[in-house]
């Protein structure tokens, strides 16, 4: 039997963790691990006594994930997460307070409302953040603008490690074919529809699920964010919308509440908004690629099939003739 790959070591986070807690005058009860994930772990501490705060999260994370550590306080400027309390770009560890509880830890009546609610503080955000691009460039986010975007899908296509027949990423002729033939031109195109976008780029977390969602509306969890059109959020927060509160019978509510909001701080009517959401989620999935190849063997070993998923999701999506 083949060994599982092995998670993100913390020790080297916990001694760290240690002597933060111990600046502060904490004095730790309990360290949990509580996530251990091949690209990153997480652990839970907890304290003696009536303190503030009563649980800190700690993050250690791989290289290339990295970027969060610096994205956060960018962010943290605008509101909507959680703000670090202190943090080691070298090492990849981060800590971070209490946020309360998930919208994946409550009643599933109770999420659909809560999940709304999140959806459009996030809308808020991505249109308060848009301003910092340049500094949330500089931290590290990956540049997912339409351009760079098209740019991706056409290095992706010509990767032939990543659909090779008979690899772990293997495509078939006809899906290589259209992904190069038809994928590449379309995600061009897409760009050059999205030219004159009425809203601007932003941040965009590609990962919005009800785990990475407070109840209080903010989010966590940056570690596959990036620039790009905000509306390539959609794709994450509404894709598999099964496993979303609400389920896919209520996913168009979902994105009309998140495009309303949108509309109302940009004064653009909402049939335009409409059309250039469908646009930038058909190049989001590229993001979904660069962020499970970020993350290594090691977490392909264990979710196999992610790279080919989204691959396939770029070969087949129905992309503009220009």
């Amino acid at each position: 039997m083949t060994a599982p790959p092995a998670a993100w070591p913390v020790d080297g986070l916990e001694a760290w963790a240690g002597e933060w807690f111990a600046r502060q005058g904490l004095t730790l009860r309990e360290a949990d691990p509580v996530r251990a994930m091949p690209w990153a772990s997480v652990v839970c501490f907890e304290f003696d006594g009536d303190v503030r705060p009563p649980v800190v999260w700690g993050k250690a994370m791989a290289p290339a994930l990295g970027a969060e550590i610096e994205v956060l306080p960018v962010l943290a400027r605008a509101g909507g997460v959680v703000e670090p309390l202190a943090a080691d770009r070298g090492r990849g560890y981060l800590l971070l307070p209490d946020g309360g509880p998930t919208i994946a830890d409550v009643h599933p009546h109770e999420a659909q409302r809560l999940w709304r609610r999140a959806l459009e503080a996030y809308a808020r955000l991505q249109h308060a953040t848009a301003p910092l691009v340049p500094e949330l460039l500089g931290a590290g986010a990956t540049d997912l603008r339409p351009v760079g975007a098209a740019d991706a899908v056409a290095e992706l296509a010509g990767r032939a490690d990543l659909h090779q027949a008979g690899t772990e990423h293997g495509l078939t002729a006809e899906e290589v074919a259209r992904l190069r033939e038809v994928a590449v031109p379309g995600a061009r195109a897409v760009a050059a529809l999205l030219a004159d976008a009425v809203v601007p780029a932003t941040i965009q977390h590609d990962d919005l699920q009800p785990s990475n969602a407070l109840v209080d509306g903010r989010w966590i969890d940056w570690g596959d964010a990036c620039v790009a059109h905000p509306f390539a959020s959609l794709l994450t927060a509404l894709d598999g919308a099964s496993g979303r509160p609400g389920g896919r019978s209520h996913a168009p509510a979902m994105r009309a509440a998140y495009l309303r909001v949108w509309a109302e701080l940009t004064s653009e009517p909402l049939e335009q908004l409409e059309r250039e959401a469908d646009l930038a989620v058909l190049l989001a999935p590229v993001g979904r690629v660069l962020a499970w190849l970020r993350a290594g063997p090691a977490a392909l070993e264990l979710y196999p099939g992610q790279v080919t998923r989204w691959l396939r999701r770029l070969a087949d999506a129905p992309w503009p003739l220009r």
